[in-house]
């Protein structure tokens, strides 16, 4: 008859020691998200995704315009019927004043009448038609000149124009909608040194976000306690030794049940001899 002892099952015990950290210690990364959460970087991120949601649109807005403008030269770009044009003369003012970034809207010059404020095509020579500029006045006279309407237009601070406005050349009405000095910023952006710096300053937010995000945590891992850091290194060996101690036991538990099962079985053997 053979001995039936019941050898000891090894528990997981590596799983259960290994990586804990007592009360107190820090956890592995624990000062990377102390950098995170750091005010410096919440702040410039803040700071970083405000200047993108602007910036980003306006330059695809205006990157839109200048590709539309660029393919038909003989229309002012428009972006679902409404066109930004920006002022470069007070002429308008107070109504609207240089630099200001305004909205017309198309419109049937058919529907148009006194006292609307309306962009139209100027020709500086009448007899080039391809050299043109537009104008954005105020109608103050509709006349019928051999079956064709036209307007006399006037700057609310300036003189009658000396001209008349075919309906043919009307761009559109101005809907009311104005930012003021924003034309500046748009103005330069058109250019390849403002579209460099549109596209630059996010980049050059993320990349400086990185690097105080690198900066902080750096800081932070220098300026941690010596204490604690000792304080680490000690839980992590009581741990290592605790690993060991359990696993010696094991092994003597194991060495001891094999010891008593041969013993067993010997002594059955014997009995069965007598």
């Amino acid at each position: 008859m053979r001995g039936n002892s019941k050898m000891p099952k090894e528990e997981p015990v590596i799983k259960k020691l290994i990586g804990k950290v007592k009360p107190g210690a820090k956890k592995p990364g624990a000062s990377d998200k102390q950098a995170k959460h750091s005010p410096s970087f919440i702040a410039l991120t803040v700071i970083g995704i405000l200047l993108c949601v602007v910036l980003i649109p306006v330059f695809i807005f205006n990157l839109t315009l200048t590709i539309k403008g660029a393919v038909n030269k003989d229309k002012v770009p428009t972006i679902f019927g409404i066109a930004p044009l920006i002022v470069l003369s007070d002429s308008m003012s107070p109504t609207i004043r240089e630099k200001d970034l305004i909205f017309i809207k198309e419109v049937d010059a058919g529907d148009l009448k006194e006292q609307d404020v309306i962009a139209y095509k100027y020709y500086p020579s009448r007899n080039n038609r391809d050299d043109w500029k537009v104008v954005t006045h105020r109608i103050v006279n509709i006349y019928n000149v051999d079956g064709e309407i036209k307007y006399r237009t006037k700057g609310d601070d300036s003189g009658l124009d000396t001209y008349l406005v075919s309906q043919s050349d009307v761009v559109g009405i101005y809907t009311g909608a104005r930012l003021s000095k924003i034309g500046k910023l748009l103005s330069l952006m058109q250019e390849p040194l403002g579209m460099a710096i549109v596209i630059g300053i996010p980049v050059v937010l993320f990349i400086g976000l990185d690097v105080l995000r690198r900066y902080l945590y750096t800081r932070k891992q220098a300026a941690a306690p010596e204490g604690e850091t000792a304080a680490i290194i000690a839980s992590k060996e009581q741990e290592l030794e605790a690993v060991k101690a359990e696993l010696e036991r094991l092994k003597a538990a194991k060495a001891d049940a094999m010891h008593t099962g041969n013993a067993e079985a010997t002594d059955t053997k014997n009995g069965a001899k007598e």
